[in-house]
């Protein structure tokens, strides 16, 4: 997971004039689609998330929509994951509001995630 998590950051990265290891990145999943195929005992998961990312450099932060496909398995009684795959959007609208600087950006990114886990 970690290895396709670098992996998105170069992307977002590609075409900015700054590493991917400066980049401050805030994920969070909006839906979810979860289903189990009973003959093989896989559960495949569709997650609709939205992306906001930044760096002290860039100026105003970034949003980015993207779709994640996850296939987990069981091994050893425990879940894991199996494969992992990411696309863009669906991505709405944009709002008519003036974008944020990093400062205030940086801030509220430093914060615990809502959903769970570490920031």
């Amino acid at each position: 997971m970690t290895e396709n998590l670098n992996s998105d950051l170069a992307k977002l990265a590609d075409g900015l004039p700054i590493p991917a290891t400066e980049l401050r990145l805030v994920e969070t999943p909006l839906t979810i689609n979860v289903s189990v195929d009973r003959a093989t005992g896989q559960a495949q998961a569709q997650v609709w998330s939205v992306v906001v990312f930044g760096a002290k450099d860039l100026g105003a932060p970034r949003v980015v929509f993207r779709t994640s496909q996850l296939v987990m398995v069981v091994e050893a009684g425990e879940w894991k994951l199996a494969s992992f795959t990411a696309a863009e959007g669906p991505t709405p609208i944009a709002t008519d509001s003036l974008p944020s600087d990093w400062d205030t950006f940086a801030v509220v990114a430093g914060w615990q995630p809502a959903v769970g886990g570490e920031g």
